[in-house]
């Protein structure tokens, strides 16, 4: 959800919309990331997601993943989508930001953020106790 802080057109998006794919990649990428990371945990989730012919995420960890490890990260992630838990979009501060995923151990996404340009807006995305940083100018969807 975002603020409308000016006049605005506002339109439903709906499965027709021309948006509609980009958002349900954009979300399915945080399951995927939020489901790694409760199966595997220790995991860092470092760049993605949703890219033009679907979405990813790369990942920190020690041990590969196997093609063994995707019918659970998949039976992981419907488990998550089952729990229809709201998808949360927040404005963070830099600082308040970087903090924060130092504090969990996730170096990569520190560093992704002190990266950022100085005038980039910080968005947290979450799913119940599950949060993710995203920058703003990363995705269409966001600008």
């Amino acid at each position: 959800m975002r603020p409308i802080d000016r006049d605005a057109r506002v339109e439903i998006v709906t499965r027709k919309s021309p948006e509609a794919l980009e958002l349900i990649r954009h979300d399915t990428a945080h399951i995927l990331a939020e489901a790694v990371q409760e199966l595997f945990p220790g995991t860092q989730v470092t760049i993605g997601p949703n890219i033009e012919n679907g979405f990813y995420y790369d990942f920190a960890r020690e041990t590969p993943f196997s093609t063994d490890d995707f019918p659970k990260i998949e039976a992981k992630m419907r488990e998550i989508v089952a729990r229809d838990t709201p998808l949360i979009r927040e404005v963070w501060d830099r600082n308040d930001a970087i903090k924060f995923f130092e504090t969990k151990g996730e170096k990569y996404k520190a560093e992704l953020i002190r990266d950022l340009p100085a005038n980039e807006t910080i968005t947290v995305y979450s799913q119940g106790e599950w949060k993710r940083s995203m920058p703003r100018a990363a995705y269409a969807l966001n600008r």
